[in-house]
């Protein structure tokens, strides 16, 4: 009798580590496939970007997940359609238009006014631009370095594009310090802005 008792404690003792290394290898498997992802893979994956739409619902852009509107409505810009941040880089996005038939100027009259006004803002000198597509359309930006009020160094992207029916100013900018970090996911969030 004690050989049986022995045997079923064996074999249920057997049972149980089977089931024990069962569950371990289930967990690393399972741990391995939910692994989050890193920043650079989340800024490559532009399929998984998240949609955002402007506040008159006329335009769109699309953000890695860490990107969100941002919640006191104009508060960046008391004339943004659309504002974004990303609270841990922080890094903001506005997006301001003007109708194309309330404005009697060509696209190089319109963006040469708007780097004109972002000079004297910022009181700085634009010295180069870089040539860029927005919904299917060239579009413009400029690099401006600027200290503002409370001494912080931001690093600033200052575009002007154009849409069938509007022309517009998008600025993105970051601390000074993320200005390396943050070229590629500019350039992929800018480029899937697009007039509804």
């Amino acid at each position: 009798m004690e050989k049986n008792s022995i045997t079923k404690i064996k074999k249920i003792l057997i049972v149980i580590c089977v089931l024990l290394i069962i569950s371990l290898v289930s967990y690393v498997l399972i741990a391995n496939k939910v692994k989050e992802p890193t920043r650079e893979e989340i800024i490559e994956n532009t399929d998984k970007y998240i949609t955002h739409t402007s506040y008159d619902d006329k335009f769109t852009i699309e953000t890695p997940n860490t990107w969100k509107i941002v919640v006191d409505k104009n508060s960046l810009n008391k004339n943004a359609i659309l504002e974004l941040q990303n609270e841990e880089e922080n890094a903001y996005l506005v997006v301001v238009i003007n109708s194309k038939l309330d404005l009697n100027e060509d696209f190089n009259t319109y963006k040469t006014k708007v780097f004109k006004q972002k000079e004297t803002f910022y009181k700085t000198t634009i010295t180069s631009y870089t040539d860029v597509v927005i919904n299917e359309r060239q579009a413009q930006y400029g690099v401006i370095y600027y200290t503002n009020s409370n001494n912080i160094n931001t690093y600033i992207r200052s575009y002007a594009f154009e849409t069938e029916n509007y022309y517009g100013q998008l600025v993105i900018w970051t601390l000074a310090s993320n200005e390396e970090n943050v070229q590629k996911e500019f350039d992929n969030i800018v480029k899937t802005l697009k007039e509804k």
